[in-house]
């Protein structure tokens, strides 16, 4: 479940946005998961972003894998973890 977030230079959250939205509206687990992360990434805001890095993390794409939806959706069994 790809979320893009979009923050300040101080970190707090300004925009969280859902990035598949047709799966939000049409699938109810989905939307309740999405609907679920989209808070929890809120109620996170500030985020510890270093402040050097600021200009390449001011908006991110924070994706989330969860279980029911690895089983529903075959688009999200073969994603790879990036560290950064």
């Amino acid at each position: 479940m790809p979320i893009k977030i979009k923050s300040n230079s101080d970190g707090s959250v300004v925009i969280v946005e859902i990035m598949d939205t047709s799966l939000y509206l049409s699938d109810p687990k989905y939307r309740a998961v999405a609907y679920s992360a989209r808070h929890a990434v809120r109620d996170c805001s500030t985020l510890p972003l270093p402040a050097n890095k600021y200009v390449s993390l001011k908006t991110l794409c924070l994706i989330l894998i969860h279980l029911l939806l690895t089983k529903t959706n075959s688009k999200f069994k073969n994603i790879r973890v990036l560290r950064i």
